[in-house]
């Protein structure tokens, strides 16, 4: 996604994030509050994807430290809930 202008789309706060799997398909689930919205990606793009986030995570925590995933699931609001 060269040239990607991350300004020019809408973004959606995400609280909450599930995935699975079927042998054709990955399926990845977002929520805030009680919006959600489904995506099904094809292997190949789920692989690239894990290897892209990898490295942005990565990217972060050499910049900010490693990220503290306790309480990632502890029911943080996001604005749309507030």
């Amino acid at each position: 996604m060269a040239g990607f202008d991350f300004n020019k789309v809408p973004k959606l706060m995400v609280d909450s994030a599930s995935i699975n799997y079927t042998p054709q398909h990955f399926l990845l689930a977002f929520s805030s509050g009680p919006a959600a919205s489904a995506y099904v990606l094809p292997p190949p793009l789920m692989k690239a994807m894990l290897a892209a986030w990898s490295e942005k995570v990565a990217d972060y925590e050499r910049q900010h430290g490693p990220i503290d995933t306790r309480g990632a699931e502890t029911g943080i609001q996001s604005p749309l809930q507030m």
